[in-house]
């Protein structure tokens, strides 16, 4: 048995399902072999996608391999309960639209004040550039005289030109997010499962 495998079965044949569609989602640990596999059925195959998957992974494995097993799983209930709300209002976390963690409170200082050092420094250097300007009292105290006479204006139209082409789909690449949807198979019930492995 491959750990996918062992998960797959241990789902279909302990009973671990809801409702006629056997919906379910199982993570399983082997600590011997330092192993993951979540393994889904029914729903819990629309409800948790490859993409939504890797990203729960994600923040598991990182508590998985430093030993912080109660982390670990109370992460993944977390996020699983935060899919299953998602995917029950019709629009299940996908490779397009997997949830966007807000920035800590370190960064947003940080970026705030980057941001004011930037600006700092651009300022200053415009100030620099303008050393030989003096404050005057009305506006056309800034003009040179007869550095400028406008006599006419007139706007000509001489032709336009419309080109088209046709717009390439644009291909990803990216091998490390995986594609949408989630990817399936067939247990040795029989059953429909989806889900994913690996080591941690």
């Amino acid at each position: 048995y491959s750990s996918r495998e062992f998960a797959d079965d241990f789902f279909d044949y302990n009973g671990y399902r809801i409702g006629p569609d056997h919906d379910g989602i199982l993570l399983l640990i082997s600590m011997q072999d330092r192993d993951w596999a979540i393994s889904t059925t029914g729903h819990g195959i629309v409800a948790f996608t490859d993409a939504g998957q890797a990203y729960i992974m994600d923040r598991v494995l990182p508590r998985l391999s430093s030993g912080d097993y109660f982390a670990a799983f109370n992460t993944f209930s977390e996020l699983s309960d935060e899919f299953l709300v998602k995917a029950k209002s019709g629009q299940a976390y996908d490779s397009h639209n997997l949830p966007i963690e807000p920035l800590g409170l370190k960064w947003l200082l940080i970026s705030l004040a980057g941001g004011l050092l930037i600006a700092f420094g651009a300022t200053a250097a415009m100030k620099q550039q303008l050393k030989s300007v003096r404050l005057q009292a009305a506006a056309a105290d800034y003009l040179v005289k007869n550095s400028l006479a406008i006599t006419g204006r007139k706007d000509l139209f001489l032709y336009s030109t419309q080109s088209k082409s046709k717009k390439e789909k644009e291909q990803n690449n990216n091998s490390s997010r995986p594609s949408s949807g989630s990817s399936t198979w067939r247990s040795s019930s029989g059953r429909t499962h989806g889900g994913s492995s690996g080591k941690f």
